[in-house]
């Protein structure tokens, strides 16, 4: 419930976290208690284990088939292992120099710019 209560959709299915978000690639984190502890948990590994299930030891990397990492519709997520993230990364240009580098102040310029429009 708290999860999607800070989320939009737009265009494409994606459901963009518009809560807190943490490091350069912004990816949304909330707090939530494991084993009566508090947490902060990436939102779209929240998402995905909220939706779809557990997140398999054997491939513990939550990966994005749009490539937006405040997205966490689990229809956009998929679970592989670093390696997998990498030739993922690779296969669509995303390295730093690639051509379809967002940089973080692109993603926060896009984020406020929904905020503003009132979603």
């Amino acid at each position: 419930e708290r999860l999607m209560a800070k989320t939009m959709v737009i265009r494409g299915g994606c459901w963009v976290w518009l809560g807190h978000t943490r490091g350069k690639m912004g990816y949304g984190v909330l707090r939530v208690i494991v084993d009566g502890k508090t947490r902060n948990k990436k939102c779209h590994r929240l998402s995905y284990e909220v939706h779809v299930g557990p997140i398999d030891p054997a491939t513990p990397c939550v990966l994005h088939r749009c490539d937006n990492p405040q997205c966490i519709n689990p229809e956009h997520l998929w679970l592989g292992t670093n390696l997998d993230n990498v030739r993922d990364r690779d296969a669509k240009g995303r390295t730093k120099s690639g051509p379809n580098h967002l940089s973080p102040l692109a993603q926060r310029r896009a984020r406020l710019a929904a905020r503003k429009a009132g979603y």
